[in-house]
């Protein structure tokens, strides 16, 4: 028997189920992005504030690429089940804030109405940091095929970029009414780049409504956090089980989540400061603590562990050598060098992100954490690294630098092929694949500057830094190489 409105009153009792009934509900959010992590997290904070009753918060989906969550989700009058597993606490809620999706391709024009409908005060986006179209190398507009498209040609848009300009300039010869768009991806100082994107394509495709659009549309930073694993069968066997009846598109994540939205350039609802969201001055301290402690942990814990042919982060974490690695570069790399705000316990939050990591429930496979590296180690692990190498100290960061660069020979210890999922793959694999020797190899590799935006003088430093760890990886092998460093004193 299907979770659907018809079938929900058969739910187990010691089930949350919605109070409110979808339909009555105005939309007043506009959401690009709908994956597993928007359902665990953004629409699962206003479901909560719809069951004490606010009103005008329905949320509409946009899916971009993919129809098969509408598709599934429809069947089930978008209602779908969260459960937050750990080893001591489980909650399942019955989710229903998402009042429809639209898939894009099929409806294009029906999105940039929504744009600029007098309802929607809020548009936010979860749509992974390589669908900004970002040039983090020039700090720019990435001029790829879909971004030209959108520019030049009279096609339905293909990019958020597109889709958000055209909609302004709908909304601002419609309606002339403000809005909010919120970034809830893992891009540091995300409001800020978004607003200059825009900005960008608008100064090519409509110059005149560049001066509406910072007038009129906020683009705060934000921090979320929450680890959100691919959906597996036996997720799904599970939360059946539990809830007595079949979900298609159940979420399993962890308990922990967090919303941090800044203050300024932010035009805030009352229903902001009754959520659990919180509204703070400085967000860019909340995003570095979560880049550079668990976002560099975890893709460290991704390469170091699928190169030991590991396939989940916890059986990582169970391996003694591997924990005390992480540990170790958390506590002697990365305490020391980042700011925090006023009262924050940064080894409280070390000790935080190791049981989270240690979470069995999720069984959150290494390859989904590996995905896009030449995006995430920029970001994740090359301040650490400046910062370290000032004192020309940085053997775990450098470690797991290492760690990524033999990943993408795509194979393990035992020599299985590795799945390398990345967008600049091709590029990657032709300064791997090149016949030079492998000190050219490495020259080659810290060449490439859509990673690795570094000085000489640290470029000279990292490569020494990888040549060495390579040598002992490949002398003594991975796993002594690890122990080696953490017996080793910094």
């Amino acid at each position: 028997m299907i979770l659907n409105k018809k079938n929900i009153q058969k739910i187990n009792p010691n089930i949350e189920i919605p109070l409110y009934d979808i339909n009555k509900v105005n939309l007043g959010i506009l959401h690009f992005g709908v994956g597993n992590f928007h359902r665990a997290h953004q629409a699962v904070y206003i479901h909560n504030l719809l069951q004490h009753g606010y009103n005008n918060l329905a949320i509409l989906g946009v899916s971009l690429r993919n129809k098969t969550i509408k598709e599934k989700l429809s069947k089930q009058d978008y209602l779908y089940s969260v459960c937050q597993k750990s080893k001591n606490e489980e909650k399942i809620q019955i989710i229903n804030s998402i009042k429809n999706i639209i898939y894009a391709p099929e409806e294009p024009q029906k999105i940039l109405d929504y744009i600029a409908n007098k309802n929607i005060n809020y548009i936010t986006i979860t749509i992974t940091e390589n669908g900004y179209k970002f040039d983090q190398q020039s700090s720019s507009l990435l001029f790829d095929e879909d971004i030209k498209n959108d520019l030049f040609k009279n096609n339905h848009p293909k990019t958020i970029i597109g889709y958000l300009s055209r909609g302004l300039i709908l909304r601002s010869k419609l309606i002339n009414s403000p809005i909010t768009i919120i970034s809830c991806d893992n891009l540091s100082k995300n409001g800020d780049i978004l607003k200059k994107l825009i900005i960008e394509f608008m100064s090519i495709y409509n110059p005149e409504k560049i001066s509406w659009i910072k007038k009129n549309v906020k683009f705060p930073n934000t921090m979320v956090d929450g680890i959100v694993p691919r959906l597996r069968k036996e997720n799904i066997g599970y939360i059946e089980k539990k809830i007595s009846l079949l979900d298609k598109v159940p979420i399993l994540h962890e308990p922990y989540v967090e919303w941090y939205i800044e203050n300024n350039n932010f035009l805030k609802s009352e229903f902001f400061y009754k959520s659990n969201i919180k509204i703070v001055d400085n967000v860019d301290l909340y995003t570095n603590i979560k880049l550079r402690f668990l976002n560099a942990s975890h893709s460290a814990v991704s390469y170091i562990g699928l190169l030991l042919g590991y396939k989940f982060v916890h059986e990582v974490m169970e391996d003694y050598d591997c924990y005390k690695f992480i540990y170790n570069f958390m506590n002697l790399e990365v305490l020391p060098i980042v700011k925090v705000p006023k009262d924050f316990d940064k080894s409280k939050y070390i000790n935080l992100v190791l049981q989270r990591f240690n979470n069995p429930h999720l069984n959150d496979e290494l390859k989904r954490i590996s995905i896009d590296g030449s995006y995430k180690i920029k970001i994740r692990l090359l301040d650490t690294i400046k910062d370290r190498l000032s004192d020309k100290n940085c053997s775990y960061s450098s470690f797991i630098i290492t760690c990524w660069f033999k990943f993408l020979f795509g194979k393990d210890i035992n020599n299985n092929l590795i799945e390398i999922n990345d967008p600049n793959k091709k590029t990657l694999l032709d300064i791997i694949n090149n016949k030079n020797n492998i000190d050219q190899i490495i020259e080659n590799f810290l060449n490439y500057k859509f990673v690795f935006d570094i000085n000489k003088e640290d470029k000279y430093f990292l490569k020494k830094n990888i040549k060495t760890h390579l040598n002992n990886i490949n002398n003594y092998g991975l796993k002594n190489s690890i122990i080696n460093i953490n017996n080793s004193k910094l």
